[in-house]
């Protein structure tokens, strides 16, 4: 006899599979129908490819504790012409590179640390984090290089603004599993509509290489 808790991961995975079956339905519907390629909205370029050198020489110069800070980044105003400025002046006399990007970009606010409260059980502590996790990004800034969507999504950490497409799958378990269905459909939701804008769904929802 099957263990009842073994039953329920296994009905849990099942329901998660048969919800992302549908997505993958309209996947390939899609796929069949879109014959002319340009009627996709294209995915912004990753921040490493549009500001090239720029972006390079920041990471290299560890002006941050991690490559993560400037990859979220957003550029105040047009890349391209934040990285021609930078063309001109990265070998000038004086030019101090940190200046530059604080000029030119708004840098990640540090998220409050989440203390959980003293004594909680296993399940109550997963329980309180789905709502420190769960982001909405309907609206982004307009060079920000994060997609939108247009429904609510829990992100793998706390200092995260994406989604990703691999640790959803186990993210959707969970919140089966504390009864969240409600979330767990509209991150689904979230995959169709990445497949209708961009004929896929990324790795994650900021651009990558």
């Amino acid at each position: 006899m099957i263990p009842p808790e073994i039953r329920r991961s296994v009905l849990l995975q099942k329901a998660i599979k048969l919800a992302l079956a549908g997505t993958l339905l309209t996947f390939a519907s899609f796929s069949a129908t879109a014959a002319d390629p340009s009627s996709d909205t294209e995915t912004p370029q990753p921040p490493d490819i549009l500001l090239g050198p720029l972006f390079n020489d920041v990471q290299n110069a560890k002006l941050f504790p991690d490559q993560k800070t400037f990859a979220d980044a957003i550029p105040n105003s047009d890349p391209l012409m934040i990285l021609a400025d930078y063309r001109m002046q990265r070998n000038q006399s004086g030019f101090d590179l940190r200046h530059f990007v604080d000029v030119n970009f708004t840098l990640p606010k540090a998220g409050e640390k989440y203390v959980p409260p003293a004594g909680q059980s296993l399940r109550e502590h997963i329980d309180g984090l789905w709502p420190v996790l769960t982001r909405s990004t309907k609206n982004v800034e307009k060079w920000d290089s994060l997609l939108p969507l247009p429904e609510s999504y829990v992100v793998p950490g706390g200092r995260f603004r994406e989604i990703y497409y691999w640790d959803s799958y186990f993210t959707m378990l969970g919140l089966a599993e504390s009864g969240h269905w409600d979330k767990v459909a509209d991150m689904v939701a979230n995959f169709g509509y990445e497949i209708d804008a961009w004929g896929h769904i990324p790795t994650a929802t900021v651009p990558t290489t």
